[in-house]
């Protein structure tokens, strides 16, 4: 599954736009020992109730776009175009609370209707992001209400955190993994539903850069330009763990120097030149690890460097890192 983001969905909306994407990011891919993509995920849970409505107009008209453009590639009977939503596009009455009594939201009734009935014309699944107890009804074979005994097919997504995701939603974002972003385990989960106490088998043969971190160098006498440096760091590495709630919440205001310090450190894939920040930062074989909060140590990868996109860190969670600067000022 390829997706389009849904800022890009009113660009969609403009059929010869949507040609030129599937041209570019489906058929460049669609060849013998290529990529198997199979569907072509259009927005991502575009009708949140969060989101206040901003991609109600133009969804239906990207999706519709983009299935033609498919078709005319010569893969849409392959590659379906599909619209993945959360959960909350259904409401339950209060008095039957249960799935099968469901109704799409009032304001979204009648798309949601045009949609069905696209995806059915088309040939497409119905995509929905629908999280509680999905091992253990995969594993019991009972299929749907509608479709009693048949394989459900599903594809997961998220399986490892994803560090450059968009956090336009929130910063959990990028933090959606059973797996940490080097392919261990983050937490005690059984895939067959019969709820066991079980680890899972994590990535073997991960190779890391030397056990080197950045940190605020301590003997540092002018911290007059802390609180831009760390501004920096978080603007081009990821520095959500220090978000209210979240596992390095909590450290004081050299701590978390530190955390966006080693985080930008490590993007850079340790670059010496990496860790200077006005004199204030210096390495480290030290673990400054603590607690829940864990200083990561870049992969080792023969292109480490290649492509690597640039993280654009929301004001918000800036606002908070850097009013903790404040008291070393």
């Amino acid at each position: 599954m390829v997706a389009i983001p849904n800022k890009m969905l009113d660009m969609m909306t403009d059929y010869d736009t949507a040609r030129e994407w599937v041209h570019k990011n489906v058929s460049a891919y669609n060849f013998g020992g290529g990529v198997n993509i199979r569907y072509v995920a259009v927005g991502n849970e575009p009708f949140l109730s969060s989101l206040n409505g901003t991609f109600l107009n133009v969804t239906l008209p990207a999706l519709q776009n983009i299935q033609k453009a498919l078709d005319e590639a010569g893969v849409g009977d392959t590659i379906k175009a599909t619209v993945p939503l959360n959960a909350d596009v259904y409401q339950s009455p209060k008095d039957t609370p249960v799935p099968s009594a469901g109704r799409f939201r009032p304001e979204i009734s009648g798309l949601m209707t045009e949609i069905v009935q696209f995806l059915n014309q088309s040939g497409a699944p119905f995509t929905v992001n629908i999280y509680p107890g999905l091992f253990r009804k995969l594993a019991s074979n009972a299929g749907t209400p509608l479709r009693p005994n048949q394989y459900i097919e599903i594809y997961l997504f998220s399986l490892i955190d994803e560090d450059v995701k968009s956090v336009d939603p929130g910063y959990f974002e990028r933090h959606w993994g059973v797996m940490r972003y080097d392919g261990q385990p983050k937490y005690a989960m059984d895939p067959t539903g019969q709820g066991r106490n079980t680890a899972l088998v994590g990535a073997r043969g991960v190779e890391y850069l030397p056990r080197v971190w950045c940190v605020l160098n301590a003997n540092a006498g002018n911290m007059s330009r802390l609180a831009d440096n760390v501004g920096y760091a978080c603007s081009n590495a990821d520095c959500t763990s220090l978000s209210l709630g979240s596992t390095c919440n909590g450290m004081d205001p050299a701590g978390n120097a530190s955390y966006a310090f080693n985080a930008y450190f490590q993007v850079q894939d340790q670059d010496e030149q990496a860790c200077g920040f006005d004199g204030l930062a210096v390495r480290t074989r030290q673990d400054p690890s603590t607690g829940t909060c864990n200083f990561t140590i870049q992969l080792e990868t023969t292109s480490a460097a290649a492509g690597r996109p640039t993280v654009l860190f929301t004001t918000a969670l800036l606002v908070l890192v850097l009013a903790a600067m404040v008291t070393m000022l």
